[in-house]
């Protein structure tokens, strides 16, 4: 770490929220939005502490266990597609709470909205932990308390300022960065090692030092691995953000077009 990585973690947090800002502002009085715009929104939410900071710490210990993950959100976005995008278009209201109420009354609506605030709840924390974890990596003598802090202002005043577009534009902007990244991060990886014999080889040997199948996706036992699968296909596809990013295509097959994409670039 040196100064130079600083000032470039700083910079993209600060254009992140920029880009937000502007982009929320400007597009806060239309009812739909670009396709493009919708996938980023949607990727852009799938690609959060959990997706980086989260799968990349399983992927250490369990390898391609890790996965599951990403397998979970192409699924869900292939479900998306094939049952729910159409339905969720028809409906009348905004919220997935909303159509819970339509269908099966007052009461199961308000107990849809008690779970989707305790979900929510839980999902912000592991953000916070991600972005408390990557200050706390950069900035050594920084406290946790106050990089927690920091991440939480920066999360309010993001998601108070930005709105569901600005949110899909910062996340057309994520999905570039991360993947431009990842593609980057991976040649390095392969040149070092030797390519990708000298990358198995390096992982059979991590196999039998730590006595764990890394190359496997039942590292953890399949009930375990099959079970983080599904619970990220049940949490995508009753998650409010989606819905709003299906509700603010401007047709079926825009909306089509969107899961589809989405599936493409997480799964």
């Amino acid at each position: 770490m040196n100064s130079l990585f600083g000032i470039g973690i700083v910079g993209v947090m600060a254009l992140v929220f920029i880009l937000a800002v502007v982009t929320g502002k400007h597009n806060r009085k239309r009812t739909s939005a670009s396709t493009l715009v919708a996938v980023g929104l949607i990727v852009g939410t799938m690609l959060g502490g959990s997706t980086t900071i989260g799968t990349a710490q399983l992927a250490y210990n369990y390898g391609f266990s890790a996965w599951w993950y990403t397998v979970g959100l192409g699924i869900s976005c292939i479900l998306l597609t094939i049952g729910f995008d159409a339905p969720m278009r028809k409906h009348k209201g905004m919220t997935v709470n909303g159509m819970i109420g339509d269908a099966y009354g007052k009461k199961a609506e308000i107990c849809s909205s008690y779970l989707t605030s305790v979900g929510m709840f839980i999902n912000v924390i592991s953000q916070l932990v991600s972005a408390t974890a990557v200050l706390a990596v950069v900035f050594p003598t920084m406290g946790k308390w106050i990089a927690l802090l920091i991440a939480a202002v920066f999360v309010f005043v993001y998601s108070a300022s930005g709105g569901a577009k600005g949110a899909g534009f910062v996340g057309i902007f994520k999905t570039i960065m991360l993947m431009g990244t990842m593609i980057a991060c991976g040649i390095v990886v392969l040149k070092v090692m030797g390519g990708i014999g000298g990358f198995t080889a390096t992982i059979r040997e991590v196999e039998k030092t730590e006595g764990i199948p890394l190359l496997t996706m039942f590292a953890r036992g399949a009930a375990i691995d099959i079970g983080a699968g599904l619970s990220v296909v049940f949490g995508v596809i009753s998650t409010q953000t989606y819905a709003r990013a299906i509700m603010l295509t401007r047709s079926d097959l825009s909306a089509k077009t969107t899961t589809m994409l989405s599936a493409l670039l997480t799964g």
